[in-house]
């Protein structure tokens, strides 16, 4: 497949600041590990991106002190992920903090991001795209000698390709479903501790994580990406995921908003909000 077979209007919304606008209702999941603390944060963040930290339960609450990579299941409104001293696949209570083995896990992928056609979590580890039952853990291989870091899962809502969106020494790189093909747009978007999706504004964000929270937006059409925001964390984040919890946008096959059997100049405001995000 050609590049010129997937084009798509990619909505970098920018504030004159220089900060990406994250969609109003989502938030971040992170975990500190490997100091003694593990435990899980929820992250807000405002209009210019800049983030409100809480802990969630107590310094050592989550009980697994390696937890290297998180993904929140948008199906079962749960938040799931691994540790690599026990070798175990986790849901973590985002109440309480606490973690509850679902089964053994033997891989150490470096970003996962969950998929909502098949329902299955996808994780890169080494030069390997693995798919992971989100209930037991259970990986099977996907792609191999794809030589990855961050994934994306992307669903173009205008009747484009679905895929995964990851970095690589070539630049961006969609694996096209559902046969996994690998589409490279080039650019200059590096591997980094994650990458995420936010689906209401269409945008694409790499994260750099660690200790250093630089945030950039990449182009899905380019593969470059713009460093847009920066946090002064005091936190050590290793795993992180996003959250969406405003509706998703319209898509163009429903434009008959008011079911009247036609489409009018009355559906003209949900034909705006397809392109532009969530109806209010």
């Amino acid at each position: 497949m050609s590049r010129s077979v997937f084009i798509r209007t990619s909505l970098l919304t920018v504030l004159a600041s220089g900060h990406a606008v994250l969609a109003e209702g989502g938030f971040f999941y992170a975990i500190e590990p490997d100091n003694g603390a593990d435990r899980v944060y929820r992250i807000d963040v405002d209009e210019d991106f800049q983030p409100t930290v809480t802990p969630i339960g107590d310094e050592g609450s989550l009980g697994y002190p390696q937890v290297r990579g998180i993904v929140w299941d948008s199906d079962g409104e749960r938040l799931l992920g691994f540790d690599t001293q026990f070798d175990v696949w986790l849901e973590i209570d985002t109440t309480t903090g606490a973690a509850t083995v679902l089964g053994t896990f033997s891989r150490a992928p470096f970003d996962l991001t969950y998929n909502p056609n098949d329902g299955m979590v996808y994780g890169l580890e080494g030069n390997s795209l693995w798919r992971i039952d989100p209930n037991t853990g259970e990986a099977t291989l996907a792609v191999s000698s794809i030589a990855t870091i961050g994934l994306a899962h992307v669903l173009d809502t205008t009747g484009g390709l679905d895929g995964l969106f990851t970095a690589r020494a070539s630049g961006l790189t969609l694996v096209a479903e559902p046969d996994f093909e690998l589409i490279d747009f080039g650019g200059n978007v590096q591997g980094r501790r994650a990458m995420m999706w936010d689906p209401s504004t269409d945008t694409l964000y790499n994260y750099s994580g660690g200790a250093t929270h630089d945030w950039y937006v990449v182009n899905q059409v380019t593969g470059s990406e713009v460093l847009v925001a920066h946090w002064d964390l005091d936190i050590t984040v290793l795993a992180i995921t996003f959250v969406q919890t405003e509706p998703q946008p319209l898509t163009c096959d429903r434009m008959d908003s008011d079911d009247d059997g036609d489409i009018d100049l009355i559906d003209f405001a949900a034909f705006q909000a397809c392109f532009n995000g969530p109806l209010e």
